[in-house]
């Protein structure tokens, strides 16, 4: 979603804070450049390793394959996902600092500064811009190699580990008004239990499409 540590210091802090204002964001041009790149890379990877498959039948390409089209995968709904997230603060005019850092998070929340309906549309587009990233996929990637399973695998994977970590906040957010404090209640036992919802997740996908 956002940066946990950023968010749950702005949230102590009475009043909160914006941030380092002595540390320069990262133009958003750049963060999309370096988010394409990445996924350039790690398609190419695929791609290469998906016809290595495909032209020598070995297993060592086929492992190859597979980890490269879940790491494709997995990244492709990330962004999305993150993109997602920064449209809907910017539709709600949250505040918000764009990350100074390179890496899948966009930007740092301030909970004291927003209202719920703002922490509600920057939620809610996250949810609808890694779903557009999943369906993206499965109606425009076939099935039919090892490599490109587990691309939608690792795809299923990640929406499912995102929505069992983020859902139960929105849907909380909506009675408590206080999403910060729900925010908060993320632990390391939550975080681990949504990874292994999306993990048994993205198994059961590569099983039932294999």
């Amino acid at each position: 979603m956002n940066d946990f540590a950023s968010t749950a210091m702005d949230s102590a802090i009475p009043g909160g804070t914006r941030g380092d204002t002595t540390t320069r964001a990262l133009p958003l041009p750049l963060h999309f450049a370096m988010h394409a790149a990445t996924l350039v890379v790690a398609w190419s990877l695929l791609a290469a390793a998906d016809s290595w498959t495909v032209i020598s039948e070995l297993g060592v390409a086929k492992l190859l394959a597979i980890i490269t089209g879940a790491l494709a995968g997995g990244l492709f709904v990330a962004a999305m996902h993150e993109w997602g997230h920064l449209i809907g603060a910017r539709m709600g005019k949250a505040d918000i600092t764009i990350s100074s850092k390179p890496g899948i998070i966009l930007y740092h929340w301030h909970f004291p500064f927003n209202s719920v309906p703002q922490f509600m549309a920057m939620s809610v587009c996250g949810t609808a811009g890694g779903l557009l990233g999943l369906l993206l996929l499965f109606v425009q990637l076939p099935a039919d190699t090892a490599g490109r399973i587990a691309v939608l695998a690792a795809a299923a994977g990640f929406s499912a580990f995102a929505a069992t970590l983020e859902w139960p906040i929105i849907w909380r957010t909506q009675t408590s008004r206080e999403p910060s404090k729900e925010y908060a209640k993320i632990t390391p036992t939550i975080l681990k239990a949504s990874a292994a919802v999306g993990f048994v997740v993205g198994t059961l996908t590569f099983l039932a499409l294999g």
